[in-house]
């Protein structure tokens, strides 16, 4: 498992007592590199969490988005509808107005038995 003294390694460094790691220190060193692995894991996943529900919260809102556009074409329909009767009352309001008018200015007023004005 371990080298000898000054035999070379697969990628060329030859292992002398000045560049071995003594076992214990290697066995912390290795520890600590599982630790970053493992937080880098929890925080992969924890990314894909979130990335998870995010995805669902833009499929909702896609879905939501689709209902207000249908209920906007269904208001644009309904306005569509009522705008002409509405335009036709307004006008015929207007006529009634000036009809008023015009009896108020061209009518005598009088006095009924109870005391009423009566316009003739």
């Amino acid at each position: 498992m371990g080298r000898t003294k000054g035999k070379p390694m697969e990628n060329g460094v030859t292992l002398t007592p000045q560049n071995q790691i003594p076992m214990p220190q290697a066995k912390e060193n290795v520890d600590k590199l599982n630790t970053i692995l493992k937080k880098i894991r929890d925080s992969r996943q924890a990314m894909e969490n979130r990335l998870d529900m995010i995805t669902t919260d833009m499929n909702i809102m896609k879905d939501d988005q689709a209902k207000l556009s249908d209920r906007l074409k269904q208001t644009e329909s309904t306005v569509a509808d009522i705008l002409p009767t509405h335009n036709d009352n307004k006008n015929a309001i207007v006529k009634l107005q000036q009809q008023m008018e015009t009896l108020r200015k061209g009518s005598k007023t009088q006095r009924g038995a109870h005391g009423a004005i009566i316009y003739a």
